[in-house]
């Protein structure tokens, strides 16, 4: 008898650890919209229960320890999501405890109220009604200090501030029919596979069908220089042959003089601005290369036999930079 009851222990305590073991860390992303509430796709799944939050990738994907019966796995759909399910394999964690919070204007939650859900104010960003908080400390992020923070009727949505990165630059050329010469003089253009691969040469000839091969202005009307386009990026280099002439200029600011004159609370904010690192900087020059990339496709000069052509050769480029040298970049800063 006492055998047996060993023997049926074990098989108990067997079962128990076999089901420990089926819970394993996936990356999870959802590739739906957000679900009605105030709660991102991944604060659900950590207030229902669907799983234990343990960070997040080099990507900013969230990472969950997940039961092998979860619907996450098994559907790779909850909460009306759908999402995308991978095993985390040999990914780094990188601890992801701050959330963006917005309200409506005027709503703001007080520091009572989040202190009394178990959270602490990290930054207050009022310009864009945006806090950012995290838990107080010894508290984690489960489905008590979630639910406790849903319920704050303030709150308008909730999210995490995820640690983002830029994708890499890779060289792609052209492999469709094009057997017309080029339409501009900018020696790079064969490499231009982005404005060809979308039909730029065809909607320059229907903006202008009859250009003057001299003009790098003569495809576009004269109220184009009149577009500003922000390049939220790594930064543009803002003195590049091909972007200068290109760059938008703050007409409240003047340039060099070490003064905030149109009171935004940037200093010489000519180009642009730096909000890297949650420091807010006139200076955003590029010290990655991607934004000088995207701003080249956005509006580089035309027509001056120099390197690439934009899709509008005269659109004005406010640089925005948030992402440093590595390319890395939180969504706070993305949002300032």
């Amino acid at each position: 008898m006492i055998h047996q009851r060993l023997f049926i222990a074990s098989i108990l305590v067997g079962l128990c650890i076999s089901q420990v073991a089926l819970a394993e860390s996936y990356v999870i992303a959802p590739n739906t919209a957000a679900p009605k509430g105030n709660l991102s796709p991944a604060l659900l799944v950590i207030r229902n229960g669907g799983g234990t939050y343990i960070g997040e990738t080099d990507d900013g994907r969230p990472i969950f320890d997940l039961p092998a019966n979860s619907p996450l796995i098994t559907k790779k759909s909850d909460y009306n999501v759908e999402f995308e399910i991978e095993p985390l394999g040999n990914r780094k964690i990188y601890e992801a405890r701050e959330l963006l919070v917005s309200y409506r204007p005027g709503k703001k939650p007080s520091r009572q109220d989040l202190a009394d859900a178990g959270f602490e104010v990290v930054e207050d960003y009022e310009r864009g009604t945006v806090l950012v908080i995290r838990p107080t400390q010894a508290i984690v992020l489960n489905q008590e200090t979630i639910n406790r923070l849903a319920i704050l009727r303030q709150i308008e949505h909730a999210e995490f501030n995820h640690r983002c990165k830029v994708a890499p630059l890779e060289a792609q050329e052209f492999t469709g029919q094009d057997n017309a010469p080029p339409p501009v003089n900018d020696p790079l253009w064969d490499k231009l596979y982005g404005i060809r691969r979308v039909g730029t040469p065809e909607a320059w000839r229907n903006i202008n069908p009859s250009p003057s091969p001299s003009s790098s202005n003569s495809q576009f009307g004269d109220d184009s220089e009149e577009i500003i386009v922000a390049v939220i990026d790594t930064g543009v280099d803002y003195r590049h042959a091909d972007l200068r002439a290109n760059m938008w200029v703050n007409p409240d600011e003047i340039p060099g003089n070490g003064k905030d004159d149109d009171g935004n609370g940037i200093i010489d904010d000519v180009h642009g601005a730096s909000f890297v690192g949650g420091r807010a900087s006139g200076d955003p020059m590029d010290d990655n290369g991607h934004g000088t990339h995207c701003a080249g496709t956005v509006g580089g000069v035309g027509n001056n036999g120099i390197g690439v052509v934009g899709v509008n050769r005269r659109v004005k480029i406010m640089a925005l930079k948030f992402l440093d040298k590595d390319g890395y970049g939180t969504d706070i800063d993305y949002v300032k």
